[in-house]
């Protein structure tokens, strides 16, 4: 298991604790189970291309490298984070 599973998982528990505890709505965590599902399965997100709509969106680069998928995958599964402290931010 590389760092990045690892990492993600304790992350994604960490989620789920807070979320046991009331502080997340399971809502929530539907994003970041996306962001997950990039960051375990990178070479498999290039399949997400069949699922998009021809002409609304730019298709997939077959040739990107997989460490640009586990990058967003990071960005999604960390974009609870960012919205909390923006949030304390703006306060």
């Amino acid at each position: 298991m590389d760092l990045n599973r690892l990492f993600s998982l304790i992350v994604a528990l960490i989620y789920l604790f807070t979320m046991r505890h009331g502080k997340f709505d399971l809502r929530i965590l539907l994003l970041p189970a996306a962001g997950l599902f990039f960051i375990w399965f990178p070479g498999l997100a290039k399949q997400f291309d069949q699922f998009s709509v021809r002409g609304k969106t730019s298709p997939l680069d077959p040739d990107s490298p997989p460490c640009l998928f586990v990058a967003i995958g990071w960005g999604i599964l960390l974009l609870p984070v960012f919205i909390i402290i923006a949030d304390y931010l703006a306060r």
